[in-house]
């Protein structure tokens, strides 16, 4: 499909084009409206998106891809129940989908499911792993179990996946800091103040750990860089 090549090499607007194109040919043609709805998510055009996956299944009830997706828009949306069944449909049409087993295992921990969540997510990891959205959600389950230490170790190979990423480095750091690693997750909020000064929480935190620890001039410079990253920060 000429759609997901250009998707492929980051040309969302030919990949737009092609899809269009396939549809014009072929007005049920749910890839390509799946398709559509993807570019439409990146740039956060939901009820396009929305439009486009509805149809798309109403034509094919059977793309496991296209419920991802609108799961993903329902959660994004804070419809939870919505988000959980949607991505429970694209696991029982294609069981071994990392990324729909992953997000259904998230979904279930948002609503207090853990022993779920806990299955859910350790079956995506073992579908495919190198998905580091899978490791970051086990180890936040982990840790809202209480398994500090193998919560650490699932998101160290989450960050070793997503290494430049401020989310995963904050809640690597987050288990450290229950595991009572405090250097380690002094370096792991200062990692990802380094690689997105605007993500707030890291500087947030950083600056707490930094007071807990006696070290009131850091951490008055870490607050400071919170409220200038998010004002609404105190």
């Amino acid at each position: 499909l000429l759609g997901e090549l250009a998707v492929a090499e980051g040309d969302p607007a030919a990949a737009e084009k092609a899809f269009a194109a396939a549809l014009a040919l072929d007005p049920e043609y749910a890839l390509a409206d799946v398709g559509l709805a993807k570019l439409a998510i990146a740039r956060g055009d939901d009820a396009v998106a929305k439009a486009r996956l509805e149809r798309a299944l109403a034509v094919d009830p059977r793309n496991a891809d296209g419920f991802v997706q609108y799961g993903t828009l329902l959660w994004r949306a804070r419809d939870l129940p919505g988000a959980e069944k949607a991505f429970q449909a694209a696991v029982d049409l294609r069981p071994t989908n990392a990324l729909a087993g992953a997000r259904l295992g998230a979904v279930k921990l948002e609503r207090g499911e853990l022993e779920g969540a806990l299955q859910k997510l350790g079956g995506a990891v073992a579908n495919d792993g190198k998905l580091a959205e899978a490791r970051l959600w086990l180890g936040r389950a982990l840790l809202a179990k209480g398994d500090t230490g193998e919560a650490v170790g699932a998101l160290q190979k989450a960050v070793e996946l997503r290494p430049r990423n401020p989310e995963y480095l904050v809640q690597l750091g987050v288990a450290q800091e229950r595991a009572g690693a405090l250097t380690d997750a002094i370096e792991a909020y200062r990692a990802a103040a380094a690689g997105d000064p605007k993500y707030a929480d890291a500087h947030e935190r950083l600056g707490a750990l930094y007071f807990a620890n006696g070290r009131f001039e850091d951490s008055a410079g870490a607050w400071e860089k919170a409220i200038a990253a998010a004002p609404k920060v105190v």
